[in-house]
Order: structure tokens, then C-alpha cells, then sequence
């Protein structure tokens, strides 16, 4: 079920395997996502975002099954 916050839906375009890796070290891909826009842009409290788990390469991936 989406969770409905009445912020605009926005479409970011990216390769599948891209995204499904990002969402395999991302619990929220979505906040991961706000938080490196805050940061980048320079908004006042907002760190980098870090990473909690070891990156996933392709090659470890596709080894998956996934």
C-alpha cells in the first residue's frame, strides 16, 4: 500500500538493476533520496546521507537469483 504524505509524485529514470540494488541496502529508498537532495543542495542539519550496510556490486547480484 502507498503511503499517501500530499507531496507531488516525481520520476526519476534509472536502470532496473540500479534500482533494485538501491533497494536492497535502502529501507526507504524515497527518504534515502530527500535526505541526499537536502544535503546537496546545501539545506542547514542535513549530513551526507551513509550508508548502513556494504555496497552490492552487479556482479555480486546477479549471483543472487535476483
Amino acid at each position: 500500500m502507498t503511503k499517501i504524505t500530499g507531496t507531488p509524485i516525481r520520476t526519476v529514470r534509472m536502470d532496473d538493476s540500479l534500482w533494485k540494488r538501491f533497494g536492497k541496502v535502502a529501507d526507504d529508498r524515497s527518504a534515502v533520496l530527500r535526505a541526499f537532495i537536502h544535503w546537496y543542495i546545501g539545506d542547514e542539519g542535513w549530513p551526507m546521507p551513509t550508508r548502513k550496510v556494504e555496497p552490492i556490486t552487479e556482479a555480486e547480484d546477479s549471483h543472487s537469483g535476483a
